[in-house]
């Protein structure tokens, strides 16, 4: 799964901007203690930060972080279509439209801790992205057309005018990483991990069916779920200048876990009664849950300013924006002939034959995060 904030360089940029400050405002004639970034200090034997108290060079490294961010995330899937809007005349050349789901971005938020070894540049960190988003689309057919779902849009059915979408998902990332700085002192800085990384991908479809009059309603929702933990590798690259930055990011992961899938149907009919049946009528599709691999990748582009606090710890600020795609993550039934019912229509579905397909999910946006190293 991916991970969208990480403030790997942090402490590296307060080291970065604070030898600059020191070796602005010391005289010429007294020696700059400044600390290697690789270890992760702000140490300075002279002149010390702003605002910063001077400390003696034991007590002066940064070991722990903790982050925070708040991330604005659109969910994608290749599956968001959910009706058809159906123009039948002339009778031979009908016409068909499908109409989709197109989430907006959503709140998101991420926290994080790491553990810094200063003496090698090494750190250990974790981390946990959380995501809940929906979004809702609808459509009515005129006099002249009708609604229908993808499987249904054929001239024997015909009762829906009406069209209402909906999607859910939910969507957690938990990254457990060991990561390495290398650095020469330039102000090229980079940082390689690996890890493990947990990903939980849901998904909710629903299509609502209706006719002018509400005696006639049908809806169907596929229902999908992915659960696996996998080894995850990547890299981070920074440019420090002064106390501000750029960074980037790419990571790659291979997740393995179990995906479930249920599709699941309702109908209501003036005729169900008649036919022994309460209404509605509750008809679903099922499969074994089913073990698979996904691969992921993900990426960052952002800027930061590192601010030196009072005591020797360090406050940075990022934003910029980031992008997860996991491929066939999502699972779907998706129906392709359906027969007319052996009564009357509406009743529920009568299907021939149907296809198990697999979609790719993906996430994207700004985000904007802080971090505090004591």
């Amino acid at each position: 799964m991916a991970r969208f904030s990480r403030w790997s360089l942090g402490l590296l940029l307060a080291s970065a901007a604070g030898s600059a400050a020191a070796a602005a405002d010391a005289p010429a004639t007294v020696e700059q203690g400044f600390v290697d970034p690789a270890s992760y200090g702000a140490t300075y034997q002279a002149t010390a930060l702003a605002g910063q108290l001077q400390k003696p060079a034991a007590e002066c490294y940064n070991r722990l972080e903790f982050s925070a961010a708040l991330l604005y995330l659109q969910p994608i899937a290749d599956n968001l279509e959910y009706g058809t809007q159906v123009t039948p005349l002339p009778a031979p050349s009908p016409h068909w439209v499908n109409q989709g789901v197109d989430p907006g971005l959503s709140p998101a938020f991420n926290v994080g801790l790491r553990y810094i070894v200063p003496e090698n540049g090494n750190d250990v960190r974790l981390s946990w992205t959380h995501l809940n988003a929906d979004g809702n689309d609808s459509f009515t057919a005129d006099a002249q057309q009708f609604a229908g779902p993808p499987y249904e849009i054929g001239p024997d059915s015909n009762l829906y005018n009406v069209a209402q979408g909906n999607v859910e998902f939910e969507y957690d990332s938990v990254n457990l990483e060991v990561g390495h700085l290398l650095t020469d002192n330039s102000p090229a800085q980079v940082r390689v991990f690996g890890g493990l990384q947990y990903a939980r991908i849901s998904e909710e479809l629903t299509g609502s069916f209706a006719s002018f009059d509400g005696s006639y309603l049908s809806t169907n929702t596929n229902s999908s779920l992915f659960n696996g933990v996998g080894p995850r590798l990547g890299m981070e690259a920074g440019v420090v200048k002064g106390r501000f930055d750029l960074l980037g990011q790419i990571a790659g992961s291979a997740l393995v876990g179990r995906q479930e899938n249920q599709l699941d149907f309702a109908a209501i009919s003036p005729d169900l009664p008649g036919l022994g049946i309460t209404p509605p009528n509750r008809q679903s599709i099922s499969s074994p849950d089913a073990t698979r691999v996904v691969p992921a990748i993900d990426s960052k582009l952002g800027a930061g300013l590192t601010i030196p606090m009072q005591g020797g710890s360090i406050l940075r600020i990022e934003a910029g924006y980031q992008a997860a795609v996991y491929i066939n993550a999502i699972s779907q039934y998706a129906i392709s002939d359906v027969v007319v019912p052996p009564n009357v229509q509406g009743i529920g579905v009568f299907l021939e034959s149907a296809y198990h397909l697999h979609n790719n999910f993906a996430v994207h946006g700004p985000y904007a995060s802080a971090s505090w190293a004591y």
